[in-house]
């Protein structure tokens, strides 16, 4: 396809929301993948797409340094791949002369991303974390256990440890993480879990429902300045307690925004950051839950409530002047309909409002996951695949 020489591009690794983020603002989109089969190569947007090896491989990091003197101007990078990003960042002096972006230092990065590392980072900086544990044996498990109060809340040191061909097999239904209520649950569970990845921690359950928990994206200069936030409330979650956002809504929470303030400028944080909250029932605290050097999937809800953080990152990538501080609006929603079909079919109970109160929800002013009205066909290509996948299975 041609490439657009004109101004430089955003190089996307990642779901095509980020591609409607910037695409929507006209700034030139490259597609790059390590998935000849992905919906996102269906977009109409992509000016030029690239095929790459695994994104933790060194492979990957050649063929980005081999491709980059190919381009007229450097492509500011984007993704919402953890691996991928800790990859960029431990190679990010080979990189610069090809590639704009903009990260914390690698050892920061490290201790965001793995969750292990992250529990010393948040008892260092007294971060209001709940009590965690690291763990990587059974007897760990065990003496975690010991320590800790049920119910127990485990996930994977670093997210991708569970992306593995066998989970459903070995595991059960993926999810990002698992709630335990007792000790011998978390030591049966951590038994499956170890023959994925041995690597885990443990932490104490936050109390409190989905609708307790905040999604915030925020763009960070070079200097620490806050320049762009987006608070997402997740109202409706598949599947419930520790799946993915169905139903956000854009909210405003002063307490969680002067928290999420302190947070970056203790950590010295910059770039495209995702910081997620629970609020504690009991408590009434907003307790962090894990920090990613990008933002998530609702960025598009940003973008849709004037806070587009990619577009933002890019202009003030490439020197072009940006607002001195953008705040997303309140009340715009964010849906994702496959999976608030499925919460409505499998968890109905789980959810806590009347079938009219479901049906109004979706009124307003809103976005949809992985959807635009001016570039269908990646929707309904993937609507295929799922539809041929599930035949599949039934035969």
């Amino acid at each position: 396809m041609k490439k657009n020489n004109n101004k430089p591009a955003v190089m996307v690794f990642g779901e095509l929301g980020l591609i409607y983020c910037v695409a929507q603002e006209g700034i030139p989109v490259m597609l790059g993948t390590d998935e000849e089969d992905g919906v996102n190569m269906y977009s109409r947007f992509p000016l030029q797409r690239f095929f790459f090896s695994g994104y933790d491989t060194e492979a990957f990091i050649e063929e980005l340094i081999e491709l980059g003197p190919s381009f007229t101007h450097k492509p500011v990078i984007v993704s919402y791949d953890d691996k991928l990003l800790l990859n960029i960042s431990a190679n990010r002096d080979r990189l610069r002369p090809y590639y704009n972006f903009l990260l914390p230092g690698h050892d920061r990065v490290l201790e965001l991303l793995d969750k292990q590392l992250f529990c010393e980072l948040s008892r260092e900086y007294n971060l209001p974390v709940a009590p965690s544990r690291e763990v990587s044996n059974k007897k760990e498990v065990e003496k975690a256990s010991a320590e800790l109060n049920p119910p127990y809340i485990i996930k994977p040191a670093l997210r991708h440890y569970w992306f593995h061909k066998d989970f459903s097999e070995i595991v059960g239904d993926y999810k990002k993480a698992y709630v335990c209520h007792s000790d011998r649950e978390i030591i049966d569970l951590y038994d499956k879990i170890s023959r994925i990845h041995p690597d885990a921690v443990i932490q104490e359950y936050i109390v409190g429902d989905d609708r307790q928990m905040y999604d915030i994206n925020v763009y960070v200069d070079e200097k620490g300045k806050l320049r762009g936030y987006a608070n997402a409330r997740k109202l409706r979650v598949y599947p419930p307690t520790a799946g993915w956002g169905s139903y956000v809504v854009t909210v405003e929470d002063r307490e969680i925004f002067d928290i999420t303030t302190e947070i970056i400028e203790k950590l010295e944080l910059t770039g495209l950051l995702n910081i997620q909250f629970k609020r504690d029932e009991v408590t009434n605290q907003p307790m962090l839950i894990e920090i990613h050097t990008r933002t998530s999937i609702f960025d598009v809800l940003g973008a849709g409530a004037g806070a587009n953080m990619p577009a933002m990152y890019y202009r003030d990538m490439n020197g072009i002047e940006i607002p001195a501080f953008v705040n997303a609006k309140v009340g715009v929603k964010y849906l994702n309909l496959g999976r608030d079909l499925r919460l409505l079919v499998r968890f109905r109970k789980d959810v806590p409002i009347t079938m009219w109160e479901w049906i109004k929800s979706y009124q307003g002013v809103r976005v949809f996951h992985d959807f635009a009205f001016t570039d269908p066909k990646p929707f309904f290509e993937k609507f295929w695949l799922s539809f041929k996948h599930r035949m599949k299975k039934a035969s």
